[in-house]
């Protein structure tokens, strides 16, 4: 991996930079990082697009980039602040709306170059995989510890369980190492269970399955026993440990009577309001174009929690096509891949794609998120077991 040494220190460079908060470091440094790490994304983003061989899914990251920057570009010249309204208030810069898009996507270009050239090795990304689990470990109990002010009794909805789920298509890079990738698998899953977030708890519980089937099914008729055992211990242990959880945490037990009840944080009232909202539009241009870059947050007073509705209501009728010709060409690029680098990217597919229907999904690709679609993206015509 010492060739790969200048990617590893992208990734660790990202790590610093999500992780500012665990090592105490912001302001100035923070944004001349960002500033840095951008520029190299954008930099390869560009060597990318001015080669002559490009996938169906870098394509589709083109279109929806050229769409968010387009948009992004005019609230930042327009010169308007926005102000959200949760549990508490708070100031959204104008400069913010283009800044986590190009964080989410410019960095897939990086890693789709790197994988091209054949300066990204899969042993590379099996560690960086390591790398991301320390990192969102550090992260989550971070954020745990600052929501709670250190308090240990205090329990809370931890958005690193999001984070934690990003590293799950990467497993299926493991290949044969049956008990690394079963422990990384099982570590993954523990973590989303402690974070209480419910979306990715389903979509983790989703992906669990999908991995045990996967792991069986394509596992050597001498490996099939093992496996079997490795799959029932994790299942075993993660039934225990989910019980216990239950039985002890009065939170937990708190979040999974709010599902019964069919409590959705408020998205119920934010959904229809948006829906009604666009419905009730009488400007055609609005309809088709939308009412801007954050219009949600101006409008509504919060975030969509919803891409489809963020888009219908930032970008119109014009965005939702976009945002559906991404996916399709994302699904069809996935057709094309066989072996560990279809299951990496379905799994990818299948995990940010839910996430569109009930929170952020495009706008909020963790680093990892980035890498896997990246190197999945280089790899999708090639014959990769």
């Amino acid at each position: 991996m010492y060739k790969d040494r200048y990617i590893i220190l992208y990734v660790l460079l990202w790590e610093l930079y999500f992780l500012q908060g665990t090592f105490g470091f912001q302001g100035a440094f923070s944004q001349i990082l960002l500033i840095f790490l951008l520029a190299v994304s954008a930099f390869y983003c560009y060597k990318v697009n001015v080669s002559k061989v490009k996938s169906q899914g870098i394509k589709a990251v083109n279109i929806l980039l050229l769409l968010v920057f387009v948009y992004g570009l005019y609230l930042i010249i327009q010169g308007q602040d926005s102000a959200a309204y949760g549990r508490a208030y708070y100031h959204i810069s104008r400069f913010s709306y283009l800044k986590v898009f190009l964080i989410s996507l410019l960095p897939i270009y990086f890693f789709y170059y790197n994988t091209r050239n054949k300066e990204i090795s899969q042993r590379t990304c099996i560690f960086l995989l390591f790398v991301f689990l320390v990192g969102y470990t550090l992260s989550f109990y971070t954020n745990l510890y600052e929501v709670t002010d250190g308090d240990e009794e205090k329990e809370i909805t931890n958005n690193v369980g999001y984070y934690f789920l990003s590293i799950a298509p990467l497993v299926y890079l493991i290949k044969e190492r049956l008990l690394l990738k079963t422990i990384a698998i099982g570590v993954i899953s523990f973590y989303i269970i402690m974070s209480l977030k419910r979306g990715a708890m389903l979509v983790g519980g989703i992906c669990l399955v999908l991995f045990l089937y996967n792991n069986f099914r394509y596992s050597s008729r001498r490996n099939k026993f093992i496996v079997c055992v490795l799959s029932i211990t994790l299942l075993f242990l993660m039934y225990n440990y989910v019980i216990d959880f239950y039985n002890s945490s009065d939170y937990f037990q708190y979040r999974y009577e709010q599902t019964l009840e069919g409590e959705s944080s408020g998205r119920d009232n934010i959904y229809s309001s948006m829906i009604s909202g666009f419905l009730n539009q009488s400007n055609i241009f609005s309809i088709l174009f939308g009412n801007g870059a954050d219009a949600t947050i101006r409008l509504y007073g919060s975030y969509a929690h919803n891409d489809w509705l963020e888009f219908l209501t930032n970008q119109g009728l014009v965005g939702v096509v976009i945002y559906a010709i991404y996916w399709s060409l994302l699904y069809k690029t996935w057709k094309k891949t066989i072996g560990n680098i279809s299951l990496c990217l379905g799994t990818f597919i299948l995990i940010y794609f839910t996430i569109t229907f009930f929170s952020m999904s495009a706008n909020d690709y963790s680093p990892c998120a980035s890498l896997c679609l990246g190197y999945c993206l280089a790899r999708s015509n090639h014959v990769w077991h």
